[in-house]
């Protein structure tokens, strides 16, 4: 297995053990979202999603900053 390879599986299986959303989750289950997991890394600037996107992906921030903005409208 290349390093990088078994740094990102290394990293998938700390994020499912660690992360307390899964906690409740058996062992079968969070051996599949093992496969399910991708990492990526993200540009600065870079926008995930827009307000009102629909919800296709959660998001895990390992390392780093992001922002999060919500725009709101009054009425005059």
């Amino acid at each position: 297995m290349a390093d990088a390879t078994k740094r990102e599986t290394e990293w998938k299986v700390k994020v499912v053990e660690l992360y307390p959303a899964f906690n409740k989750f058996v062992r079968k289950v969070k051996t599949e979202l093992l496969f399910l997991l991708t990492f990526m890394d993200v540009k600065v600037n870079h926008v995930l999603f827009k307000e009102k996107d629909a919800a296709d992906y959660v998001y895990f921030i390992i390392e780093g900053k992001f922002e999060v903005t919500k725009t709101i409208y009054f009425e005059r």
